[in-house]
């Protein structure tokens, strides 16, 4: 048979009549000393790791999202022309990204040259070409 001892000192443990140790708040302790006066452990509890997150899924496809075009221009067509109009039907911005084939009768734009331009008569094959389709500004 246990009996309680009483005593002044607020950190006092005693023992229940079930035989488990307890405290001056009469909460049953684990059996294990802390050390510091009934405090927390310092640091993460078991099991509070960081988990990986889930991948993001995107349901749907947003208006400005870049998407990639094929344009075949027909013989003796502009490519330059042919870009910029598909380009204002759609209302978007162009930076092409590559292009093949044989073209003729070339004529450069060079901003920083002393004349701006340079034409090149004759027929050429395209090694490469290159950009991309920009969407409007958002609103």
């Amino acid at each position: 048979n246990v009996t309680p001892t009483l005593s002044n000192n607020s950190n006092t443990n005693t023992v229940n009549v079930n035989g488990e140790a307890e405290n001056s708040t009469g909460r049953v302790s684990s059996g294990q000393n802390t050390g510091s006066g009934g405090r927390r452990p310092r640091g993460r509890p078991p099991g509070s790791k960081n988990r990986p997150k889930p991948p993001v899924v995107i349901t749907k496809e947003t208006p400005n999202a870049l998407r990639s075009h094929i344009l075949e221009v027909a013989d003796g067509n502009d490519i330059v022309a042919c870009i910029s109009n598909f380009a204002n039907v759609r209302h978007r911005g162009v930076s092409i990204h590559s292009g093949s084939g044989a073209v003729s009768n070339v004529t450069l734009r060079q901003p920083s040259g002393p004349n701006g331009m340079l034409v090149l008569p004759g027929r050429y094959e395209l090694v490469s070409l290159s950009g991309a389709f920009l969407p409007p500004p958002s609103p």
